[in-house]
């Protein structure tokens, strides 16, 4: 029998034989479990944003639902569908085309709603923070023109801007993302109205993840 060294962490076996280790790990075998380790995060992550997203889509799909109830109310009682005429304002430098668009259009779809009593009753069920309320204007102090959430400019923190008398008020639909969407009187199936959300990435164009209210879902 031959004998370990002292501190060796290996247990000597019979002559010939490899001797047996009764503590620590080899390198190979930490580089396995961090591997693991780092697999299963991976999941763990991908698999909670894939919730996040879900979740949001699917708030999207029910805000959708309540505005199109509130369109059939509207059509009910004014025998026509909303118009998808853009409200006149101001484009913030900040946005592309097609956001300035949506954003113009769903402001002119909300206030319309808000025309019509019944409509207006509908779209109450869309919680406030999906329901936001705007104010559009060039600010008198640093030029910038942008949508503002209050009187005051908040392009930047050190303007002290105050909104002028000429502001637009812009009331739009804010989908599960955060993002406000699309409306279209007849660019839906058939025809037809449809509300469209820009999707997870929050880009009109890149229609490959937008969420439409005449989908199937």
């Amino acid at each position: 029998m031959r004998v370990a060294e002292y501190g060796s962490g290996v247990e000597a076996g019979p002559a010939g034989t490899r001797p047996r280790r009764f503590g620590g790990f080899t390198l190979t075998e930490l580089m396995a479990v961090m591997l693991i380790m780092m697999v299963l995060v991976g999941l763990v992550v991908g698999v909670s944003r894939w919730i996040q997203m879900e979740s949001a889509r699917q708030e999207t799909i029910s805000i959708q639902a309540i505005i199109k109830e509130a369109i059939l109310e509207y059509n009910i009682q004014k025998n026509v569908y909303p118009p998808d005429s853009p409200i006149a304002g101001t484009k913030p430098s900040a946005l592309n085309d097609s956001d300035w668009t949506a954003a113009t259009r769903i402001a002119g779809l909300f206030k319309e709603l808000k025309g019509v009593e019944k409509s207006e009753s509908i779209i109450r069920k869309i919680q406030t923070s999906r329901a936001l309320m705007y104010w559009n204007w060039i600010c008198p102090k640093c030029s910038n023109a942008n949508f503002h959430a209050g009187d005051s400019c908040d392009v930047t923190n050190k303007c002290t801007g105050k909104r002028p008398a000429t502001a637009t008020e812009f009331r739009m639909f804010i989908d599960g993302f955060s993002k406000w969407m699309d409306y279209s009187r007849s660019g839906g199936l058939g025809n037809t109205p449809v509300i469209i959300s820009a999707g997870p990435d929050r880009d009109f164009t890149t229609p490959s993840d937008n969420v439409r209210s005449d989908e199937g879902y």
